[in-house]
């Protein structure tokens, strides 16, 4: 009996060691983090519009320590580029354990709420994803957009775009975001939850 609840007490002293540990965690310049989306995305979603997505692969430090597992839950939000003629999916949110981290410019606290539209997409390499480089790498069966390699989407879908009878992105597209600064994970509570229209 003893023993059970030794265990129990190492365990829950050393989860609450990994959570503390990523509230504080920074990730580096330069880092790539991979999501898939969950759904698909109109070519022109009205701005603040919340999508979901998936962490796609791993995202670790130099040591190797994973800071975010692949399969963790993402939240993006559509950010209208500043002259309005395209629509960048920035990466805003992070699902570990079950604790939601915003992800933010190292030293810019903003109390959950996120920053200025430029301030967050210039925390990313070109910007974030811009919606219509990512349909343009899809419809021309390359790669690039300023954010790193995109992957078509899910058969059925993927060939819709590719024939252009849809002008959207479909469930299941993978997208590279490049980190063009140091961001940490700060810890979300409830009264910083977004009220921003959100599709999943």
């Amino acid at each position: 009996m003893k023993r059970k609840t030794v265990l129990a007490t190492f365990l829950l002293l050393l989860t609450a060691g990994v959570v503390s540990a990523q509230s504080n965690q920074t990730l580096p310049q330069g880092t790539q983090i991979k999501v898939r989306t969950d759904s698909s995305i109109p070519a022109k979603p009205a701005a603040d519009t919340h999508f979901s997505a998936t962490i796609s692969k791993d995202v670790t430090d130099s040591s190797g320590n994973v800071l975010i597992p692949h399969g963790s839950p993402a939240q993006l939000v559509a950010v209208p580029t500043e002259d309005g003629k395209d629509t960048n999916l920035d990466l805003r949110t992070v699902t570990i354990n079950g604790k939601r981290f915003l992800l933010e410019a190292k030293g810019k606290s903003t109390g959950g709420e996120g920053l200025g539209a430029n301030k967050r997409t210039g925390m990313y390499v070109g910007g974030g994803a811009a919606i219509g480089a990512v349909l343009g790498a899809l419809l021309g069966g390359g790669k690039g957009a300023a954010i790193g390699a995109i992957v078509g989407g899910a058969g059925g879908a993927g060939t819709q775009v590719m024939t252009g009878k849809k002008k959207d992105l479909p469930a299941e597209t993978e997208l590279t975001y490049k980190l063009a600064e140091d961001l940490q994970l700060t810890p979300m509570t409830r009264n910083s939850e977004p009220s921003t229209p959100s599709q999943k």
